[in-house]
Parts: structure tokens; C-alpha cells; sequence
């Protein structure tokens, strides 16, 4: 199991969830791993250097997990070089950049968390990039059209992929990862835990380093870009055909490529 570790310490909870959310991609992939929230984890600080985190694969740093946005941060152009020194190294930062360099986003399931179908964009996204119509929804909204509305709509649209082309082309090749729906370690002690309904990139991040970290389990010389590619090759498709990160899939594709 990949080693997680963090930067400095102060109270408060953000810091068990990203936590949490590493823990929670491993347990996903790994379920005899027990998910636990040990007591050191929680008096870390929300103004620590933006909520790091550090996956240690077979003893070497090979992810930094990065859960804070780069606004108006102390050091930020010294990070960003730091960035690059340790790229070379074969150290990769996941962190905002990162996402939006490779179009990840955040994202969740309100009802089956195991049924890609159900999770939708991030609640934290204006209603408008949300309110894509599903199949039945968009079939029961034309039915209800005059018939010289519904000859337009299906002359322009054949089929509801030609719909789905049009209306969700900015998240074409964008890739769900779950942050909102999170029932998380809460940093009031060992036993307690928290729900959030509403989560945002800062839990999204984690968990995908922790799913990254978990693959380089299975082949330690695995590159970024190759871990990338799997992803995208692997994921599922909500009903709207925006693609959400497969664990289980990913590791299985790993597995399978290293025989």
C-alpha cells in the first residue's frame, strides 16, 4: 500500500479530508486495506503549504498531492520552478494546474456511487454547464413541443449523440472525479466521520493521487502520460457521455499491461 504524508500541523478538518480522499481511492481498488483516520492526522493546518501531500511508492516520493489554489500565494513563483526541477526527477504535482492542463474536474454521484450513470459535473459549476438534459429527459422536453419545434430540433439532431456533441462539447474530453457526496475522516478524532454534499477540486486531487500512487504499486516505472492514457482509455460515461474515472479498471488495465 502506498505511504501517505503530509506537510505542517495546526488544527483544522480540511486537511482529514484530503486525507481521506487518498485512503478512500485506495480502499475503492483495495478493500482489505481498512480505512482508518489515526489521530496524528488530525491537528494539521489549513494554512499549511497548500494542504500537501507526499505518495511514497516502495520508499521515493513519486506524487505530490497539492489541495490548495494558487491565488494570491506567498512563494508561488519559486513553486512553480520547484515544479519543474522535481518533473525531471520523475516526481509528479498533481495539483490545479494539473487538472485543468488535462481537462479533470471534480464531480459525484448523489444515489449509486458504483453506477457511472449517476455522477454529474461538480456542484460547485454554474447550473448551465449542469443542466444537460439526459435521454428520457430530453425525449419527455421534445414531447411536449409543437410539431414544427420538434421537426427543427430532429433535423438538427439525428440522434442524441449529435445532442450530446453539441451541448457537452467543453467536457468532450473532460474526466470526473468524485469530490461532492463524500461521507470523509473528520478531524474532531479517530472515530468520527463527516458528510459533505458539495465538495470541490481539494478532494478531487487526493483521490486522484491516490488512484495514481495505487497503479505505480502495480508498475513502479509507469510514466504520467501513460497513467493518463489508461484513464482515459478505462473510464466510464455518465448518461450524459462525460467520461468518470474507473479504479478498478485502471488497475485491471495496469495489470494486465505489465504480464
Amino acid at each position: 500500500m502506498p505511504t501517505v504524508t503530509t506537510t505542517t500541523r495546526v488544527s483544522h478538518y480540511l486537511i482529514s479530508l484530503v486525507i481521506s480522499h487518498i485512503r478512500l481511492s485506495i480502499f475503492r481498488v483495495s478493500p482489505q486495506h481498512h480505512h482508518q483516520n489515526p489521530d496524528r492526522y488530525k491537528n494539521y493546518s489549513r494554512n499549511s503549504f497548500f494542504h500537501t501531500c507526499f505518495c511514497l511508492v516502495k520508499g521515493k516520493i513519486k506524487i505530490v498531492s497539492v489541495s490548495k489554489g494558487y491565488d494570491e500565494v506567498p512563494g508561488i513563483k519559486e513553486w512553480l520552478e520547484l515544479k519543474k526541477e522535481v518533473k525531471e526527477s520523475g516526481i509528479t504535482v498533481i495539483d490545479s494546474i494539473y487538472f485543468d492542463e488535462n481537462s479533470i474536474t471534480g464531480g459525484g454521484s448523489k444515489y449509486n456511487k458504483d453506477k457511472f450513470d449517476d455522477y454529474e459535473l461538480p456542484l460547485f459549476y454554474k447550473d448551465s454547464q449542469r443542466e444537460i438534459p439526459s435521454l428520457d429527459e430530453l425525449e419527455m422536453m421534445v414531447s411536449s413541443w409543437d410539431k414544427d419545434r420538434q421537426k427543427k430540433f430532429f433535423n438538427k439532431f439525428k440522434t442524441y449523440q449529435n445532442f450530446l456533441d453539441v451541448y457537452t462539447n467543453g467536457f468532450k474530453n473532460t474526466i470526473i472525479v468524485p469530490c461532492d457526496y463524500r461521507t470523509m475522516a473528520s478531524n474532531a478524532g479517530s472515530e468520527e466521520y463527516m458528510y459533505k454534499g458539495e465538495g470541490g477540486w481539494s478532494w478531487a486531487i487526493p483521490y486522484f493521487s491516490g488512484v495514481f500512487a495505487l497503479a505505480l504499486q502495480v508498475n513502479p516505472s509507469l510514466t504520467n502520460d501513460e497513467f493518463l492514457e489508461i484513464v482515459r482509455e478505462t473510464a466510464g460515461k455518465n448518461k450524459k457521455g462525460i467520461k468518470v474515472i474507473n479504479p478498478e479498471g485502471i488497475i485491471e488495465a495496469i495489470k494486465k499491461s505489465t504480464k
